[in-house]
């Protein structure tokens, strides 16, 4: 299969891989651009090296989807652990094998990409192709600078075991932090909605609390909301044709279906969410900032909302 290696460095990667993350039902690499606020070529690049990793895929509608379940550790570990998970993935990807293979026998990077581009057949520079692995070694700690321009790999007996078990640590932290998302929802409400779309990102939504952006875990969390209300839509038969967001599909159902109060819920969450989202409020010639109180309670809510409503679907009673 033909390889290639894009100009880019970990840390957008990683952004890129975010971004995707939060669309489940795709997006395009306008969209990455915006919310890595970069311009479109190195959205478009951060996005290549991404899907070379295997971190996301690209399919035939021309949108990027998240690849489970390393997008997510990568995007949800702590910081501490992101370059536990990249390394994990890095080191299974075949052109950096062998630049991590020829880096050890000539000792000089740019020897090593001129030899991985002549092995791989890349149209890259050996300049860009040396600059990608480079920062994407060095981020993963995979490769350690001599100082002087000069890399070399990592001692792998040293360091294997302590990559492998902090990535291991990362899957533990998802699956406790699932566990304590099903306990919080209640099993029967958490096995009725939708796992891909709404209990995957409310559970990301919740881990990204400690992330210290409060926009991200309201990212994840509203879009969790707008899906779970696509799924009341496809069990109630509503047509949400022409409403975007999450107000304006609330506004689909009628009070049998959702109740008033449970509306509002919805409402609050959509009136959050946009202002965390839509830039510049005309009302106040800014756009709004976001503490980290309003982060955290805003996933409580959404958290509340969902099982508020999937108990009333399950006759489980009424509930705020």
């Amino acid at each position: 299969m033909p390889v290639d290696i894009f100009p880019t460095t970990a840390e957008n990667v990683i952004a890129a891989t975010d971004a995707v993350l939060t669309k489940v039902q795709g997006c395009d690499e306008n969209y990455v651009a915006e919310f890595m606020d970069v311009p479109i070529i190195n959205a478009r690049n951060a996005l290549g090296m991404a899907k070379e990793l295997g971190l996301i895929e690209l399919q035939a509608d021309g949108n990027y989807y998240p690849l489970k379940p390393f997008s997510i550790y990568l995007v949800t570990a702590r910081d501490n652990q992101k370059a536990a998970v990249l390394r994990l993935v890095l080191e299974n990807y075949a052109p950096y094998q062998a630049f991590k293979f020829r880096l050890a026998v000539t000792g000089l990077a740019a020897t090593a990409a001129e030899q991985v581009k002549a092995m791989y057949s890349l149209q890259n520079h050996r300049d860009e192709i040396r600059d990608t692995l480079i920062s994407l070694g060095t981020f993963a700690q995979s490769l350690v600078t001599e100082g002087g321009g000069l890399f070399k790999p990592a001692e792998f007996d040293t360091q294997k075991a302590g990559f492998i078990e902090i990535a291991s640590e990362v899957a533990s932290d998802r699956a406790l932090a699932e566990t304590k998302i099903r306990m919080r929802l209640g099993i029967d409400i958490a096995d009725w909605i939708n796992y891909q779309e709404v209990f995957s990102p409310l559970t990301t939504a919740f881990q990204e609390l400690r992330s210290g952006n409060p926009r991200t875990p309201i990212v994840f969390a509203g879009n969790a909301i707008e899906s779970f209300l696509v799924q009341l839509s496809a069990h109630y038969v509503v047509n949400l044709a022409g409403a975007t967001g999450i107000n304006s599909k609330v506004e689909k159902f009628n009070s049998t279906q959702i109740r008033t109060k449970h509306k509002n819920m919805f409402k609050y969450l959509g009136h959050i969410r946009n202002a965390t989202d839509h830039g510049i409020d005309t009302e106040i010639g800014t756009s709004w900032a976001v503490s980290k109180e309003t982060a955290i309670e805003y996933v409580n809510v959404s958290l509340s909302t969902v099982k508020a409503v999937t108990s009333s679907i399950l006759n489980l009673g009424y509930t705020v």
